[in-house]
């Protein structure tokens, strides 16, 4: 599934979805296209557990236009409506997160006549060290 994982230089337009930590791999890429001056060929779609709990929406939130960066929780997750104006025919799609996480999007990506040459796919396992700090909790 999906291509290499880094950024297309010569792309139109770039979507970022990431799921949980999985931004983390992703805002080098969003910070280099930041940089070149190109944000606004950038979307964000955010997906988290709650809100208090999304790293760097912060930052996104200042760098993007409010249009361009959509946090949703557990409560609301992602689907079909929320590709819909982000995704054209040359647009290149990054996700990251976990296995399960991808497995949702792929399947609402599959939704849409959007090419696989386009998505871009970051699988984010934890580590063991972070498995026992979260089963100590």
């Amino acid at each position: 599934p999906g291509g290499s994982f880094g950024l297309v230089n010569d792309a139109k337009h770039h979507l970022f979805i990431a799921g949980g930590i999985g931004i983390a791999s992703l805002m080098g890429m969003i910070n280099e296209l930041n940089k070149q001056g190109k944000t606004s060929s950038v979307s964000v779609i955010q997906c988290v557990q709650s809100e208090d709990r999304a790293a760097f929406a912060d930052k996104l939130r200042n760098m993007l236009p409010k249009e361009q960066y959509v946090m949703l929780t557990k409560d609301h997750p992602i689907s079909k409506s929320h590709l819909e104006g982000k995704l054209q025919s040359d647009t290149h799609v990054y996700m990251s997160g976990s296995e399960t996480f991808l497995a949702a999007v792929e399947n609402v990506l599959s939704q849409t006549s959007h090419p696989r040459s386009h998505i871009h796919i970051k699988s984010i396992e934890p580590t063991l060290g972070l498995l026992k700090a979260i089963d100590r909790k």
